[in-house]
């Protein structure tokens, strides 16, 4: 059973968590790592059992783009600033997009210090030395904190802050086909294909009608029309500089709120 840390050994200094809880601290700190420095938004997967395969699975939302992390961390070092650590792999499966990730959880301040280490998995021959005779692989990782360390992990030290922006990911997800939006199915081309005045008209007249039933029935401000169109009316227009900006917003918003109804 995992002894509970008293209130005097916070406030001394002296708190220590068992190895599981150390682990899951790690764990979340690493996450923080993440999305604190990634301008947009993430996708992290925890896998139900932990199996030692990887911890976590990322991406940017909606890239599918996804780097397997495994994460090891000790609270101890030794001397000359070393961090030493062992580590078993039983299910193990090199592969480009499956990375280690190796820290330092510092008690005194309760967080992970820099640097840590990213070295990719099918590297991990190179950097980590294996422990013959053991059952399971079992693997020892040493490396200096040291900023000026000429070992053979020095190359793989990172700042936690640039974590994320190591996997090559792009800050857009990646382009898809245009699809025609679902409420403008029945509508007539917006742009660049009218034949005359007249048909401007009654096709600004009908665009403006259907955003409006469209509103209504999604609770969606009216207010915004009015920023994107000028208008809070939707009254069809003249042919005149407002009828052709009103046909040239109205397409990307209809659009847009197409996409937000079909929860895409």
């Amino acid at each position: 059973m995992t002894r509970q840390p008293r209130r005097e050994d916070r406030e001394s200094g002296s708190w220590r968590p068992g190895d599981a809880e150390l682990g899951w601290i790690i764990e979340d700190r690493i996450d923080e790592a993440y999305v604190l420095s990634w301008p947009g938004q993430l996708e992290t997967w925890v896998p139900v059992h932990d199996t030692g395969g990887y911890d976590r699975a990322r991406a940017p939302v909606g890239s599918y783009d996804f780097r397997l992390d495994q994460i090891k961390g000790t609270a101890s070092l030794r001397s000359g600033n070393q961090v030493h650590l062992s580590f078993d792999t039983p299910a193990l499966h090199p592969r480009a997009n499956l990375n280690f990730t190796f820290v330092y959880f510092d008690l005194a301040t309760r967080g992970t210090a820099d640097p840590a280490w990213k070295v990719p998995s099918l590297d991990l021959d190179r950097i980590c030395s294996p422990v013959p005779g053991h059952r399971d692989s079992r693997w020892i990782f040493s490396a200096s904190r040291s900023g000026l360390a000429r070992d053979r992990a020095s190359k793989y030290q990172i700042a936690l802050r640039d974590l994320a922006g190591s996997n090559g990911w792009s800050v857009l997800p990646p382009k898809l086909p245009v699809s025609r939006s679902p409420l403008l199915a029945n509508h007539p081309p917006l742009l660049g294909e009218y034949a005359s005045p007249g048909n401007l008209r009654s096709q600004v007249g009908g665009v403006s009608n259907s955003l409006r039933r469209n509103l209504e029935e999604s609770g969606f401000s009216i207010k915004l029309l009015k920023v994107v169109a000028g208008s809070t009316g939707c009254e069809p227009a003249e042919v005149s500089v407002f009828g052709k900006r009103f046909a040239q917003t109205a397409q990307p918003f209809a659009l847009a709120l197409g996409c937000l109804r079909a929860g895409r």
